[in-house]
């Protein structure tokens, strides 16, 4: 399965492609047939979140997409893609419908709209499963770049959460539905 965009596909993460990314980033590479990652991994994915994703695909072999994807940008020339981020769902939608997504790309891309297209390439693909009615997002109140990518997918802030410094941000599948996107 693999998600073709306007600039990106999507790849959802395996077993092996995860161990490859924890082990060795120039597997990774291989296994993904991208140009060798740089600068790899991007923000916010560190051992902690590669662990999650890892237990998560061992524990859910049947839930491909419910976890980590990896963003490749397309390479117009008869160069091999780049691997120029990551993100996705943090498990499968639970009993109200709701699923969580993530994202982040490798510094060198960021201001291009990659995190957005990848974001939004992810949203569709979520709501295209009957039991998914709610995607949210938690990001730091002061990460503006977060915040636009989300709103510019029509994501509302639902408020403060818990943790100190954490905005919850919501969008619904009707309020997705009604703005035109189809599924």
């Amino acid at each position: 399965m693999i998600l073709d965009l306007n600039r990106l596909k999507l790849i959802p993460a395996t077993q092996q492609l995860i161990e490859a990314d924890i082990n060795n980033p120039n597997e990774l590479a291989e296994l993904l047939n991208v140009q060798k990652p740089y600068n790899w991994p991007p923000p916010l994915n560190d051992e902690l979140s590669q662990e999650f994703y890892l237990n998560f695909v061992k524990n859910h072999p049947n839930d491909l997409g419910w976890g980590m994807w990896y963003f490749l940008l397309k390479n117009k020339s008869d160069k091999k893609d780049i691997l120029v981020g990551d993100g996705g769902f943090k498990g499968i939608p639970n009993d109200k419908g709701e699923v969580e997504i993530g994202y982040s790309v490798i510094g060198l891309y960021h201001k291009r709209g990659i995190a957005t297209e990848a974001a939004k390439g992810l949203i569709e693909w979520a709501f295209s499963n009957k039991s998914v009615k709610k995607i949210v997002a938690h990001t730091m109140v002061g990460l503006r770049p977060s915040i636009r990518v989300l709103e510019k997918n029509y994501f509302r802030l639902a408020g403060n959460t818990k943790q100190k410094g954490i905005i919850r941000f919501e969008l619904n599948k009707t309020d997705f539905l009604e703005r035109g996107h189809h599924v």
